[in-house]
């Protein structure tokens, strides 16, 4: 400023209207800062309102409008605004005490919207230097359906896993046990918890974890139900068990995993395997009986002739032994017939590089 004593009237005019200008771009700065605060506030993502300590309403964006469905003109208008959104007075000065107390912690509120619907809403309040308070608010109420969803869902689930005798794994393209969901842990190769993070491979028998590991590839690469058997020797005891997999679709980030469903097939396959043998002991049983036919009248026709043969006195002592002898191997035959008529199962016993009918232990008896 020039010194008071050398003070030009023209100056002091420009240095007021430098003033002035000054001022009406302040004054600008602060319309457009408050133009701009009051635009970020209306289209804010989230819900933001201000209550006085009276709670009387002095601001409501549009997000609020949204979810709520009151308009700012409605909650200006009305005496107690927040009845509208908390009909009992108990929860109303809950809330209106939290207001007057703002702390910037999330709270969750059940809220009245306009329509009657109770909203499942999470809100904080801070306290502005201005001594204004304001409250920011987010909408969970499809987070909490489907939350509760998924939580029934899950109960639905596990209630199933629980009622049918199968095992539901999970795997990763590794073999990792990713889930297991079982109500027969007698069935498990060890328990649940101890499975659970550990690879098939490091677990079960190495033919049997090979046969999984290819199983689980060939599932991911064509995107397809694999099935197929194994044997293991689990808690329960050997086990014959069938799987079912299929690839789990829709997973985010790449994930690649398949779902494995197990049965213990054992009775089956011990019926499977007394079907074959009786199908296998009926063959026997009838071509046993047609051979012992054939077989009855050349040996009765032999003793017959030994027999006239005995009689004979002019028979050398050396043919009468051979005689006896020939009759001993017939009666051995005719014994060996009998068995091959009372065979009633199938046993087999290893001759040479095959296997043949165990004659003495299918029919019970002895020679």
């Amino acid at each position: 400023m020039p010194d008071k004593k050398s003070i030009n009237p023209c100056d002091l005019v420009c240095e007021i209207d430098k003033i002035k200008k000054r001022l009406m771009g302040w004054e600008r700065a602060v319309v457009e800062n408050e133009a701009n605060f009051q635009a970020i506030i209306e289209n804010a993502p989230v819900m933001i309102n201000s209550f006085d300590e009276t709670g009387r309403c002095l601001l409501w964006n549009r997000k609020s409008e949204d979810m709520l469905g009151w308009s700012r003109e409605e909650l200006m208008d009305c005496k107690d605004p927040l009845s509208l959104f908390y009909p009992s007075c108990q929860s109303r000065d809950k809330v209106f005490e939290n207001i007057k107390n703002p702390d910037g912690i999330f709270r969750v509120y059940e809220v009245m919207a306009k329509d009657g619907t109770q909203r499942i809403q999470e809100w904080a309040n801070f306290k502005l230097p201005n001594g204004m308070l304001i409250s920011f608010g987010i909408d969970i109420t499809e987070k909490k359906e489907v939350e509760e969803n998924l939580r029934k869902n899950e109960a639905r689930f596990r209630a199933f896993t629980e009622a049918i005798p199968d095992i539901l794994f999970v795997f990763d393209i590794d073999g990792q046990y990713v889930e297991i969901f079982t109500s027969s842990e007698d069935l498990l190769y060890d328990e649940l918890e101890k499975l659970k993070g550990l690879k098939i491979q490091d677990v079960i028998p190495d033919e049997v974890a090979a046969q999984h590991l290819e199983v689980i590839r060939k599932t991911i690469e064509t995107q397809e139900k694999q099935i197929f058997e194994y044997q293991l020797d689990v808690k329960k005891g050997k086990c014959w068990f069938e799987s079912r997999t299929s690839p789990i679709k829709g997973l985010q980030d790449g994930e690649l995993l398949v779902a494995s469903s197990v049965r213990d097939i054992t009775r089956r396959k011990l019926a499977e395997k007394e079907i074959r043998e009786k199908e296998k002991l009926a063959v026997v049983i009838e071509t046993a009986g047609a051979v012992c036919h054939e077989l009855n009248q050349p040996l009765h026709i032999i003793t017959g002739c030994c027999e006239l043969l005995e009689q004979e006195t002019e028979v050398s002592e050396n043919v009468r032994r051979k005689i006896e002898i020939i009759l001993r191997e017939v009666n051995r035959m005719a014994k060996l017939n009998h068995n091959l008529l009372n065979i009633t199962s199938y046993k087999t016993k290893s001759y040479m590089e095959a296997r043949i009918i165990d004659i003495q232990q299918a029919s019970g008896k002895i020679l």
